[in-house]
């Protein structure tokens, strides 16, 4: 925040007498929040990753529990859909961090 508070668009509009809660909200949070929300799916997904060590470390009954379980039997259906369910998540939180990435940054267009 103290990086993007200190560009030069900032300034200009702080020259242009541009109220403060203005500057504050509407361009600098909006400029800072950029690399968080980005950080928020990587964890988002690392997080997806750790639940099978969670669960089985814990006999957690999950899915992830399921998954281990499931790989130390040879299970190889279960096993494929625990991994297809698990992709459709990690696609789902990129997607949701693309659409807010979007809308927070006009330079990045949707197609």
């Amino acid at each position: 925040m103290l990086d993007v508070l200190s560009s030069e668009h900032i300034r200009m509009a702080w020259a242009s007498g541009i109220p403060s809660r203005s500057i504050y909200f509407s361009l600098a949070l909006k400029n800072a929040a950029l690399p968080i929300v980005a950080v928020i799916g990587l964890q988002a997904v690392g997080l997806l990753g750790g639940t099978a060590f969670v669960e089985y470390v814990f006999a957690l009954p999950g899915v992830g529990y399921l998954l281990v379980t499931s790989t130390i039997r040879g299970d190889v259906p279960i096993v494929q859909g625990v991994v297809i369910l698990f992709s459709l998540i990690i696609v789902a939180i990129n997607l949701l961090v693309d659409v807010v990435y979007s809308g927070l940054d006009p330079r990045v267009k949707t197609s």
